[in-house]
C-alpha cells in the first residue's frame, strides 16, 4: 500500500486534528511550539505534514527549513502503528521529499548517566539504521543533551549556526553569537572552579576559559585562555560536552574539555576567587547557567576517575 505525505495548510486540512492530538500526546509542553506558524502555505520555512496510507492516518512531521538544511523537529507515529516499520517508511518519504537538502534530526544523547539509557540507545539506532549519520554537533538545551544526526551529507557546527541565522532572519540573530571553550581542570578527585569578579554575573561560578577566536579550535583557544588568565599550562584532553545557551544579549556556544595541569600554580588574574570542588560539592556554588548545564557530564567523568583510582589501589594491594 502507498504512503501519502500531505502538507497541512490550515486547521481545516485533512488530518490536521489527528496530527494536533498526536502532537500533544507525543511531546511534553516545554517542547511544543505554536503550530499556527507551520500552517502558512505562503512560506516554506516552517512546514507541517501528515502521513496516511490508503486513507488511514499514520503520523506527522514538522520541519524548519533553510535552502540547504531541513530540520525535522517533530516526528511521531500513531500508537497503533508503532513497531510495524512505519517509522522507517515515514523517514524514507521525508528524505525523498527533501532530496537536495541535508535532513537533520536532534536525538537525545545516549549518555550513560542519563535516565532511560536503553530507550535512548534504541532511538539513536533507529535513525542510524535508516541512513542517518552522527555529526560533530552535540549540545545541551533546557537541561537535556542532544546529538545532531544528518542524512544526505554532513552538517558542521558552522552549518548548524548558519541554519539558525537564516531562520531568524535578523530577529534573534541580531544578537551576537559567542563561541567559548571551558576547562574542567581535574586533580585528585576535585575540579577547579572560578568565581567572577565583574559584570552582570559577578560572584557566580564557572569553569575557566574564554572566547574562541577566528582560526582557533576550541582546544587551542582553551590552552591560550588558561595561560593568559591563570598563568598555567594545561593539557587539554577529551571534550566532555557542548552547551547551546541563550543569554539575554547573545547566544552562547560552549565546549567543555577535561584538562590537567602541566605546569603553573593557577594564579588568579581576572577572577576574585577559586575552589577545588569534589563531586559532592558541585551544588554548593551558584553556577553560570551554561556551566550548570554541563554538570551532568562533569559528574560522570569524576565518578569514572574515582572508580579507576579505586581499582588501581585494589590492584596494588594484591
Amino acid at each position: 500500500m502507498s504512503l501519502t505525505m500531505r502538507r497541512l495548510t490550515g486547521r481545516d486540512s485533512q488530518y490536521y486534528e489527528e496530527s494536533r492530538q498526536l502532537y500533544f500526546s507525543a511531546f511534553p509542553e516545554n517542547e511544543r511550539m505554536d503550530m499556527s506558524g507551520f500552517l502558512d502555505e505562503t512560506q516554506q520555512i516552517r512546514e507541517l505534514y501528515a502521513f496516511d496510507e490508503e486513507g488511514t492516518f499514520i503520523g506527522f512531521a514538522g520541519f524548519l527549513n533553510s535552502p540547504k538544511i531541513s530540520h525535522v523537529i517533530y516526528f511521531a507515529v500513531e500508537d497503533a502503528y508503532r513497531g510495524l516499520g512505519y517509522g522507517s517508511k515515514l523517514l524514507k518519504a521525508i528524505c525523498s521529499a527533501k532530496a537536495g537538502q541535508r535532513v537533520i534530526v536532534d536525538v537525545e544523547s545516549d549518555l550513560p548517566w542519563k535516565e532511560n539509557p536503553d530507550e535512548r540507545v534504541k532511538r539513536m539506532q533507529f535513525y542510524l539504521h535508516n541512513g542517518f549519520e552522527k555529526t560533530e554537533i552535540n549540545y545541551n538545551w533546557q537541561g537535556e543533551d542532544y546529538d545532531i544526526l544528518s542524512y544526505g551529507g554532513d552538517v558542521t557546527r558552522a552549518d548548524f549556526h548558519e541554519f539558525w541565522r537564516f531562520l531568524f532572519g535578523g530577529r534573534k540573530e541580531d544578537r551576537k553569537h559567542v563561541q567559548v571553550a571551558a576547562a574542567v581542570i581535574y586533580r585528585e578527585g576535585r575540579v577547579f572552579a572560578t568565581q567572577r569578579g565583574y559584570g552582570e554575573y559577578k560572584d557566580w561560578w564557572e569553569f575557566p576559559g574564554g572566547k574562541v577566536e577566528p582560526g582557533e579550535t576550541g582546544k587551542e583557544a582553551l590552552a591560550r585562555e588558561i595561560r593568559e588568565e591563570l598563568d598555567t599550562e594545561v593539557e587539554v584532553g577529551a571534550k566532555l560536552t557542548g552547551v547551546e545557551y541563550d543569554m539575554p544579549s547573545f547566544h552562547l556556544s560552549m565546549e567543555c574539555f577535561w584538562c590537567t595541569v602541566i605546569s603553573g600554580r593557577l594564579t588568579l588574574k581576572e577572577h576574585e576567587s577559586a575552589r577545588w570542588l569534589t563531586e559532592e560539592e558541585l551544588d554548593t556554588v551558584k553556577w553560570l547557567p551554561a556551566d550548570e548545564a554541563a554538570l551532568g557530564a562533569v559528574r560522570y567523568r569524576m565518578k569514572q576517575e574515582k572508580e579507576g583510582l579505586q581499582a588501581e589501589r585494589q590492584e596494588k594491594r594484591k
